[in-house]
């Protein structure tokens, strides 16, 4: 159990590093460095396997295109570009409502049955997602709710992340391409295209100061790719899939820890409301999942 919130406590330092390190460099630049940085490494720990993609259809090259500009050049430019803006606890909150973007998603594009109980749990977990956009949205001090333009950025980042995960699963059930592979095309591919955009909107030399980005950066890379990653496999050995699963959640609460001593965020009401209302609705989902028998399968 121990090991397990220490992961945690590991991966909840993401969000609030990457705020850390966008003070000193421009959102597009930082989705290109993590993203390069990550296919060298992707490359590196598995350069005795490396080989070309063997499918030659349209379709599977159309599938690539689609994951790469939403699944990760979408995703990470408006992800950054958004977290310069709001909160680190907040983004990290609010990427706990994936499970149910994806779900809702499959049934739209993909025509996955969900169950009433899962249906139950997408429409909690949307209304976990209200207090925190409402947070900063309430005009006037009335009810209604205006989401600000970061948070929409962020919501589109979100969503953009779900169909790439979508789109990443039917990659992987349509070839027989490794799971390396297909992620390091995309994330080299993701991060040639947010190195360009960096060139065209953010210029030739995004960053203020040298040494806080590259060590920020490394640590970004070693703090995920490496010790997280070989963690959670040490993890899965001895934990079910399940449990592990709904650990997970508990990463925003180390990111809105990290926040407050480092950032000097604030922490309200809505932050607990959310995180109560999105545990309800993801233990509803993979109760439901594990009585079904389903297991999925973890990207």
């Amino acid at each position: 159990m121990v090991d397990i919130i220490i992961m945690q406590a590991l991966m909840g330092l993401a969000v609030p590093l990457s705020k850390g390190i966008l003070s000193y460099t421009q959102p597009f630049f930082l989705s290109s460095a993590r993203l390069l940085l990550a296919g060298i490494y992707i490359a590196w720990r598995n350069r005795r396997g490396l080989m070309l993609i063997r499918s030659r259809s349209t379709g599977i090259y159309s599938l690539y295109a689609r994951s790469i500009f939403f699944g990760f050049f979408i995703k990470y430019i408006c992800k950054y570009w958004s977290l310069r803006y709001i909160t680190a606890s907040k983004m990290a909150f609010l990427f706990n409502s994936t499970p149910f973007i994806v779900a809702f998603l499959s049934y739209m594009i993909c025509n996955e049955r969900l169950t009433i109980r899962q249906w139950c749990g997408v429409a909690i977990g949307f209304i976990g997602t209200m207090p925190l956009i409402c947070e900063s949205g309430m005009i006037l001090d009335t009810w209604f709710c205006m989401p600000s333009l970061p948070e929409v950025v962020l919501l589109i980042a979100i969503s953009a992340h779900c169909y790439g995960v979508i789109l990443t699963q039917q990659l992987l059930r349509e070839t027989q391409e490794p799971l390396y592979m297909v992620h390091l095309v995309q994330v080299i591919c993701g991060g040639i295209l947010c190195l360009l955009c960096s060139l065209w909107y953010e210029g030739y030399m995004p960053i203020t100061s040298v040494i806080p980005v590259s060590i920020g950066l490394c640590a970004l890379i070693v703090l995920r790719s490496i010790c997280c990653q070989q963690w959670q496999l040490r993890i899965i050995q001895r934990y079910s899939v399940t449990f592990i699963a709904l650990l997970d959640y508990s990463s925003p609460f180390f990111s809105a820890l990290y926040g407050v001593l480092f950032l000097a965020e604030q922490i309200t009401w809505h932050y607990g409301v959310s995180a109560l209302l999105v545990f309800i609705s993801v233990r509803l989902f993979y109760q439901d999942e594990r009585e079904s028998g389903y297991n999925a399968q973890v990207l």
